[in-house]
């Protein structure tokens, strides 16, 4: 509604990222250099053994030089199941829901929210995701949508807009996990070098995953951050974990 539009900002080198594309690539290169995917088997606990791990999963004893931690809402979880003294994440759900499009070709719309981003929503093909852009503090689960949430950005965006949305098609939620500074825990744990934590991504997960990967292997691996950030300003001193109170920091 122009009546709603003050001013705005246009980012003409925006893009979308095509997230199953990227991720069944990530999987296709994993299995190419030998990696096995274990879909359906639960780490119950992880113990040091030797200069390594012994994890005990639901496919029996599983022996391993080092451990990464990258399980998201759970990763405080893991980490008490090694023994290793948890980081203080939080879970934050958030819920998402399609609706019908305007009606009209929407190829190139712009991602579009409101200034305290109380709301967005964006096309998708011919419909529209929606989202109240909530944090709703969570334990970590299989989030559910909530009914109150899909209603009160669907007044919101009403408001707003005049798309005027009177039925949803499809509802869901997902679990977007922050660090107590908001910021990605990166490296390994200040008192098991062979533990080494992925976790903190909240809503950035998938625009991060290439370099995220890349740190992870190189502090596993190789000790410091290779020619791969050369080009880079990485406060590498933000992303690791000793810089959270408790585990180190102030």
């Amino acid at each position: 509604r122009r009546e709603r539009i003050e001013r705005g900002i246009l980012e003409p080198d925006g893009a979308d990222i095509d997230v199953g594309a990227l991720h069944q690539a990530f999987i296709r290169g994993f299995r190419r250099a030998g990696g096995r995917i274990a879909v359906a088997t639960r780490v119950d606990a992880a113990r040091p053994d030797g200069d390594g791990w012994r994890l005990d999963t639901t496919d029996g004893d599983v022996l391993a030089d080092l451990v990464v931690n990258a399980a998201g809402a759970w990763g405080d979880v893991v980490a008490r199941g090694a023994g290793v003294e948890p980081i203080g994440l939080q879970p934050l759900r958030r819920t998402a829901f399609m609706v019908n499009g305007p009606g009209v070709d929407t190829t190139g719309w712009a991602f579009t929210a409101d200034v305290e981003h109380a709301w967005y929503m964006r096309d998708d093909g011919e419909q529209m995701l929606c989202s109240l852009a909530n944090e709703t503090p969570s334990e970590p689960c299989d989030a559910k949508p909530e009914e109150l949430e899909v209603a009160l950005a669907i007044e919101r965006i009403n408001e707003a807009t005049t798309l005027g949305i009177r039925s949803v098609n499809s509802a869901w939620a997902g679990l977007r996990t922050f660090a107590p500074d908001r910021s990605i825990v990166i490296g390994p744990d200040p008192d098991h070098p062979t533990f080494i934590w992925c976790v903190g991504q909240g809503g950035t997960g998938i625009q991060t995953s290439p370099g995220a990967g890349r740190l992870v292997a190189d502090l596993a691996f190789g000790g410091g951050p290779s020619s791969y950030f050369a080009d880079v300003d990485l406060d590498l001193p933000g992303l690791l974990p000793d810089r959270l109170p408790g585990r180190g920091g102030l």
